[in-house]
């Protein structure tokens, strides 16, 4: 039993640490990819956003289907799908083709997602939850923190292509892991009708949503949220009539910790998860740093994540999640506020310590938050608690590309990155970085409001 349990949280932690390097390694090789296809800023923007994309859309939904059909079926073909999905990125010489692929890698991503917080709390009593949730979490900012590392070195002494080599090298042993060590997990998979139009109407609604975040500039946007917003309305309406639906809304029911935990993870992604993809850019295009070097500077924020993270999970075992977290998010404003001063002169000492601040804070809000999270629900409600969860994260990341985005349509434009714009983009730096640390400010208010 304990080895299954050692075994499960591998997979879990080497899932945690595969999806976000799959995010923060491409980062850095953006301007190479930006170079090779002829692609403006904005198109650049959306190699990221269709990873996000697909991974907010499909959270929820597979939560679900994880909690009737089984956790670990789930989990397992979202591995499979992932280290495909990798392989073909290899193969893509347009872009179009790299778009659609990082899509259906997200939508695998979203699969493992889903549910490895879930089957990784099923596996371990109360009392160890938050060590191993701490853990999990490390794996995350390892994969962010060894990300630009290896996506620069990669980028800068051979391709940007090998970068998913190495992923899917990791995925490869993940599904050893998963397919031959694991082999299966014992669950009680339901046979409860699953809820197809609530699921098609929460898959519509959020489409809507994303898109039209992603769009807002364009006169289709804001249509597009609306429809989303009336399709999402839609959609509760239904599942607080549903006998057996997707997302059971008695989950929020007097749950004070539930509903505002989430809230702060959504914010808090929204205020910080960009902040990587412009540092890089900014690095690159305004300070001249190749690819390696820029990826070296970019590792000091999820290093600090990886150093602290541990230490506040097991924390959050004897000290309120909550106040954890919120000490955390405040020092995500104090660094976020330290990044709206960029200039084109701004030394590089100056990125690190707010980097590190960003990262130490984020290190303090993540593991407590999810600890509060998953405490607050009972064991039945755990796969679409992890599933909620996961869809904020991944949604205030969409939310975080699509305030850039729509800073650089408004003062950009659809151009690429030059000399004669760099002024225009450190504005879209400055301007972004304001609007999340706002962000993250009322992102405290939330965080504590669950302490009442």
């Amino acid at each position: 039993m304990q080895n299954k349990k050692f075994l499960i949280l591998l997979a879990t932690a080497l899932c945690s640490f595969l999806t976000p390097i799959a995010i923060s390694s491409v980062n850095i090789a953006l301007p190479a990819i930006i170079e090779e296809f002829n692609i403006n800023s904005v198109t650049a923007g959306w190699i990221v956003t269709a990873y996000l994309f697909a991974n907010g859309v499909f959270l929820a939904p597979f939560g679900k289907l994880g909690d009737l059909r089984g956790k670990f079926k789930i989990f397992k073909f979202g591995v499979l799908l992932y280290l495909l999905s990798s392989l073909f990125i290899i193969m893509c010489f347009s872009i179009m083709p790299l778009l659609i692929f990082r899509v259906i890698q997200g939508l695998s991503a979203a699969m493992m997602w889903s549910v490895s917080i879930a089957i990784l709390a099923a596996a371990y009593p109360i009392n160890e939850r938050g060590k191993v949730l701490g853990i999990n979490i490390a794996a995350v900012y390892l994969g962010l923190s060894l990300g630009p590392f290896f996506g620069g070195v990669i980028t800068y002494n051979f391709s940007w292509r090998y970068i998913f080599v190495f992923i899917s090298i990791i995925s490869f042993a993940l599904f050893i892991v998963t397919f031959f060590l694991i082999k299966k997990i014992e669950e009680s998979p339901s046979s409860a009708k699953i809820d197809t139009i609530g699921i098609s109407t929460y898959i519509a609604s959020i489409t809507a949503l994303l898109l039209g975040l992603t769009t807002i500039t364009q006169k289709n946007g804001i249509l597009l949220i609306i429809t989303g917003a009336i399709l999402l309305i839609i959609f509760i309406i239904w599942e607080y009539n549903f006998f057996n639906p997707m997302i059971d809304i008695k989950i929020f029911s007097n749950n004070r910790v539930f509903i505002f935990s989430n809230l702060a993870a959504l914010i808090n992604y929204s205020s910080t998860f960009a902040v990587a993809f412009l540092m890089s850019l900014y690095l690159q295009y305004v300070k001249g740093l190749n690819p390696q070097k820029s990826g070296i500077l970019l590792i000091f924020q999820p290093f600090a994540q990886f150093i602290i993270t541990p230490y506040a999970g097991r924390l959050s075992d004897k000290i309120k999640p909550a106040y954890l977290a919120s000490f955390g998010m405040l020092l995500t404003v104090f660094g976020l506020i330290l990044l709206t001063f960029t200039r084109q002169s701004t030394p590089l000492l100056f990125f690190i310590i707010a980097l590190i601040l960003l990262g130490v804070g984020f290190g303090f809000f993540s593991a407590p938050n999810t600890n509060a999270v998953m405490t607050s629900v009972s064991n039945e409600y755990y796969g679409i608690a992890s599933g909620i969860l996961s869809s904020m994260r991944i949604l205030g990341q969409v939310i975080s590309m699509a305030i850039v985005l729509l800073f650089f349509n408004m003062i950009l434009g659809p151009v690429k990155i030059t000399n004669q714009n760099l002024l225009g983009f450190i504005d879209c730096l400055k301007y972004s970085f304001l609007l999340f640390a706002i962000l993250s400010g009322i992102g405290v208010f939330f965080s504590l409001a669950r302490c009442k």
